[in-house]
């Protein structure tokens, strides 16, 4: 007689604890696993948000690995697991389906983390400018640099469609590096340099 518990697939989840707020611990976990058993196993967890699947790759990327201490060893795993936690957290209510059919690929999925580590680069570098007019000018040329870098991003991954799917750090890192080249060429000179993905 077999006594091994039937696997059943993964589900990808956020548990919202009070210690680590505004951030969530990201995990894989049986789909099995109710929520009284997550409650049961993580004490002290005040909600807990369910991923759709193409948050595969991102829910690696953030897991936290308490015996080699790998949480937030990055300020983009800080950044992300915050953003994606405070995003998700907004949207309670909203059906695993239709978060399905607003994330149906990882690529949508590395584009909304583009864009967090973007729009918080851009809230850092902006506090620099002291008056309206060469703040307003410099997010036109933001907005400029994000639309050359989705162009080029596109053309990129339709070129490099046949190699599959990129590792999503790896993307993150490429995509960033992308926008970093064609905020300089819409500058003019060198902006201030980003912390390291990885």
């Amino acid at each position: 007689m077999q006594l091994r518990p039937r696997y059943h697939g993964q589900q990808n989840v956020i548990l919202c604890h009070l210690a680590c707020a505004p951030s969530g611990m990201f995990l894989q976990v049986n789909q099995m696993d109710t929520e009284v058993y997550l409650r049961l196993k993580y004490p002290g967890v005040t909600s807990i948000i369910y991923l759709p699947r193409s948050f595969s790759s991102v829910v690696n990327y953030l897991r936290v690995d308490f015996a080699n201490g790998t949480f937030g060893k990055t300020h983009y795993h800080v950044l992300l697991n915050r953003e994606i936690t405070a995003y998700f957290s907004s949207l309670k209510g909203v059906s695993m389906d239709a978060l399905s059919n607003t994330f149906p690929t990882e690529g949508s999925v590395q584009e909304l983390c583009l864009k967090f580590i973007i729009d918080d680069y851009v809230a850092v570098t902006s506090k620099g400018f002291t008056t309206p007019k060469s703040l307003r000018i410099y997010q036109s040329k933001v907005l400029s640099a994000k639309e050359h870098l989705m162009h080029r991003r596109l053309a990129r991954l339709n070129h490099e469609m046949y190699l599959g799917t990129n590792d999503f750090e790896a993307e993150l890192n490429r995509s960033c590096g992308e926008f970093y080249y064609e905020f300089r060429k819409v500058l003019g000179f060198s902006p201030v340099r980003w912390y390291s993905i990885n």
